[in-house]
């Protein structure tokens, strides 16, 4: 069972398995029976993306490479990111309206950074969320972690 959602970009899902294992899957799972294919621009798009990832391993190994950098500055200005190991960085604030406060002027500043609080995260630990793509630089990674410095009081953040 797989997701094209988050790090292929498009949406939907897949189950790989024996053939007869997916023709009784087509025919007996419930969310199944009511569910409609995935629309042919969308097919299109996870292939290719499947296919890039295949192609082009460099673009995961910089992306990860640039979410490390990004945990390394954040943990050196004082920064709680918990313990993430992938593309995606939090940065626990603690309550939800200071993440939203963080959010917004994160965004005066041109970052997009989404605040994320309860019920997706447990009550106490809203956070921002960082999406590390291939398409950011070693100077975006800096960028943001200057504006935090040096615009947003980090004992608010820790």
């Amino acid at each position: 069972v797989g997701t094209l959602s988050k790090a292929l970009g498009t949406q939907g899902g897949f189950v790989c398995g024996p053939r007869r294992l997916i023709a009784w899957l087509i025919n007996q799972a419930r969310p199944y029976i009511f569910s409609t294919a995935l629309a042919p621009p969308t097919a299109a798009a996870a292939r290719r993306a499947v296919a890039v990832v295949q192609q082009e391993p460099e673009r995961r190994r910089r992306i990860l490479a640039l979410a490390e950098q990004l945990r390394r500055e954040l943990r050196e200005i004082g920064g709680n990111i918990g313990d993430s190991c992938c593309q995606i960085v939090p940065l626990i604030v603690g309550e939800a309206q200071q993440a939203v406060r963080l959010s917004r002027r994160l965004e005066e500043q041109g970052l997009l950074v989404p605040a994320i609080r309860p019920p997706s995260v447990p009550e106490g630990s809203a956070r921002l969320r960082f999406s590390v793509t291939a398409a950011h630089t070693e100077t975006d990674v800096k960028r943001v972690v200057e504006v935090l410095r040096g615009k947003i009081p980090m004992r608010s953040i820790v």
